[in-house]
């Protein structure tokens, strides 16, 4: 049976050139287009659930009677910050010294320190609820974050709990495609993107979701 389904993503379900290459062919939101289903997709890279949040306006039960709403978000709300995004962009403004200042800083004992995450759990859980209620005709899903593995928790300190307290509030709440079974080969080297083993995977997961859709 095709379907008409709405995309809100973060860069996860995009192609990439860097640090590994990724067609846009072998996208999961492309595939699902060849799998038969008519796919509108808004994803924006750097993306927290309060960013698609604000899209929902433009795409909600008024403007696209989708049969299905998929969410992809999370890993940009709850990874370990050394910043808040006021303190960088106030960073980023000031020449060459504001660059030296962000290397000094990008460093895990800061992150632990701080505790900075873009989005707290309570908002975070605010922010799914209202783009579930935003889609009151479809059938909204949202994708787990994918899990850390050890080389990203070295790399990023804290991030492991975090995707487990966020994956929690997620599961717990709201009807949610589970794709903690993602291998580390299906991972770029950036311990967060998807390659085109990671993109079947989700796909695969997806699919067998729309199938109990009525």
């Amino acid at each position: 049976m095709s379907l008409s389904i709405l995309l809100l993503t973060d860069s996860v379900s995009l192609p990439r050139k860097k640090p590994e290459h990724t067609k846009y062919h072998d996208t999961w939101p492309e595939l699902l287009r060849k799998a038969g289903h008519t796919v509108i997709q808004c994803s924006i890279g750097g993306a927290t659930s309060g960013d698609l949040l604000k899209q929902c306006f433009f795409y909600n039960g008024e403007c696209f009677d989708a049969d299905v709403v998929i969410v992809q978000c999370g890993i940009v709300d709850c990874a370990p910050r050394f910043l808040t995004k006021i303190e960088l962009k106030i960073f980023q403004s000031i020449p060459i010294i504001g660059k030296r200042i962000i290397r000094l800083m990008n460093k895990n004992w800061i992150r632990k320190i701080r505790k900075i995450t873009y989005t707290k759990k309570a908002k975070y859980l605010q922010n799914i609820k209202s783009i579930e209620n935003s889609f009151k005709k479809s059938a909204v899903y949202f994708l787990t974050i994918a899990p850390a593995h050890k080389e990203y928790e070295t790399i990023l300190n804290g991030v492991t709990k975090n995707i487990l307290d966020y994956n929690e509030l997620l599961v717990n709440n709201m009807k949610s495609i589970d794709i903690n079974g993602v291998e580390k080969e299906g991972i770029m080297s950036d311990f967060h993107h998807l390659n085109e083993k990671g993109h079947l995977f989700i796909f695969e997961r997806i699919m067998n979701q729309l199938n109990t859709v009525n």
